[in-house]
């Protein structure tokens, strides 16, 4: 965690990058972008000593756009200029007809770094025609400065900070068990404040009866634990999230995808970083049994996506610039595979749309999707 603290760098808006890696989206949409801020105030802040602090959580909102020849601006990347991304800032959103509103997804980033650290999944989703909510969860991630200039630093939290870096503490998991929560919770404050904070032409275009929840690493667990709380959600997906909070013991309704690196070689800096081995053993058993706990309660569909040779950071954006703490696949192979099977879920209990890919086991070279189990009443 400390590493993911020291590298993912707070974004603001800057002048667009026109070098770097890029990892090109696949569908047919143009991407805008916009920001928003919500102020719950029906939830006190739990995280500051100051009686009077409300929740405050920002928002991302990445859609479909018109194609422009000339982009003058993007949001800065959290690595820079390494990464060449797709969007636009401020662009309109293309309007739909009435009968074909565009899927929503809420998109929950990793705990402890930028806010935008899975910016090119959100690019994707969207050339494909879903309209993607990126979550920043205040003191959990940097984040913006707000309208009235509130500016939240990351970890600036007065309660409830950590007192270790092991994940299998059993402080550590309390705390982490306390953050899932409270990152569910501003899910929760996002659906219902949508009506009251996006834009008229955004709120028509989009159908808030059709909401997926993905999150990756700590936004995993916020996934699962928000599928297990709210109904409004219809499909959601942990991306190597390790099932902090109570949603690995409950019973879920929803078709569910789970992501998982293998670990099966990672690299010495990973296992220094990780602490050894053995650490890496101990904390992909308890995964796995979490995991096992958390397919065997749904009562939903459920599938399971497996990358050979990765680890944990091969599922965010970092993959493509720094490749020490990854494993020794191809990042860009290991981000595709998982990006096209995320939309082949979606597509599948989003918009209806079934393809071969999703109704068979299948083990390749790079990966292995297998089918947990069906069950006929799963609404799609």
């Amino acid at each position: 965690m400390k590493y993911l603290i020291q590298i993912l760098l707070f974004c603001t808006v800057s002048n667009i990058a026109v070098a770097g890696k890029s990892l090109p989206t696949t569908g047919d949409y143009s991407i805008g972008t916009k920001s928003y801020f919500i102020i719950d105030k029906n939830r006190s802040e739990t995280l500051t000593k100051n009686t009077k602090d409300y929740r405050r959580i920002v928002i991302q909102a990445f859609f479909p756009s018109f194609e422009t020849d000339k982009c003058n601006k993007q949001l800065a990347s959290p690595y820079g200029k390494k990464i060449k991304y797709n969007h636009c800032l401020n662009k309109p959103i293309e309007p739909t007809a009435a009968n074909q509103k565009y899927p929503v997804v809420i998109l929950s980033p990793g705990f402890g770094g930028s806010y935008l650290m899975n910016m090119t999944l959100a690019e994707e989703l969207v050339s494909h025609g879903y309209y993607v909510i990126n979550v920043g969860h205040t003191f959990f991630n940097s984040t913006p400065t707000f309208p009235d200039g509130k500016k939240i630093e990351l970890m600036s939290m007065d309660t409830l900070k950590m007192e270790s870096d092991n994940f299998l503490d059993e402080r550590f998991k309390t705390r982490l068990n306390t953050y899932i929560k409270i990152q569910k919770d501003d899910i929760i404050s996002i659906l219902n404040e949508l009506d009251n904070t996006l834009d008229k032409d955004h709120l028509n275009s989009i159908n808030l009866n059709n909401i997926a929840c993905i999150g990756y690493s700590g936004g995993g667990a916020t996934s699962a634990e928000t599928c297990s709380a709210d109904t409004r959600i219809k499909a959601g997906t942990n991306i190597n999230g390790i099932l902090y909070g109570d949603a690995w013991s409950d019973t879920i309704t929803q078709p569910f995808l789970y992501i998982n690196a293998d670990y099966s070689d990672p690299k010495k800096a990973e296992i220094e970083m990780q602490g050894g081995q053995h650490i890496i053993d101990s904390l992909m058993s308890y995964y796995t049994q979490r995991k096992l706990h958390f397919a065997e309660n749904s009562n939903a569909d459920f599938y399971e996506l497996t990358l050979s040779n990765s680890t944990h950071q091969n599922f965010s954006d970092i993959a493509l610039v720094n490749q020490d703490y990854c494993g020794k696949s191809n990042p860009k192979k290991c981000l595709k595979y998982t990006y096209r099977h995320i939309l082949l879920f979606l597509d599948k209990y989003m918009k209806g749309t079934t393809f071969d890919e999703l109704n068979k086991t299948n083990k390749e070279k790079d990966y292995y999707f297998e089918i947990i189990k069906t069950v006929n009443n799963t609404k799609k």
